[in-house]
């Protein structure tokens, strides 16, 4: 039998609620992990606490190759980490996306 633990369900950051150029908050990763979705496969979410709130948010490449670049590929390393959320503008999709950009 495998052991599951209780999951807490906060708010899913959407990057369509959001102008870009916004900058929604500095936060710490208190989670990673992967989660299957029937649309888009397998991806990675991490939970972050910002100020008022703890919210889910999907990690592009963009916001990985990020937190690779400054802290390395073990995501364990990542939690308690300080990061920015900014929306920045998909240019292959022209659309906004959240970005996480550790605070190093």
């Amino acid at each position: 039998m495998v052991e599951r633990t209780k999951q807490e369900i906060y708010e899913t950051l959407q990057a369509k609620s959001f102008k870009v150029g916004t900058k929604i908050g500095q936060g710490k990763i208190i989670n990673v992990r992967d989660v299957k979705t029937k649309t888009y496969g397998t991806k990675t979410v991490a939970t972050i606490s910002l100020k008022d709130k703890k919210v889910n948010i999907f990690l592009n490449m963009i916001s990985l190759n990020n937190l690779i670049d400054c802290w390395g590929q073990e995501d364990t390393v990542w939690i308690d980490k300080l990061v920015n959320l900014n929306v920045e503008k998909d240019v292959i999709y022209n659309s906004p996306m959240i970005v996480v950009l550790p605070v190093a």
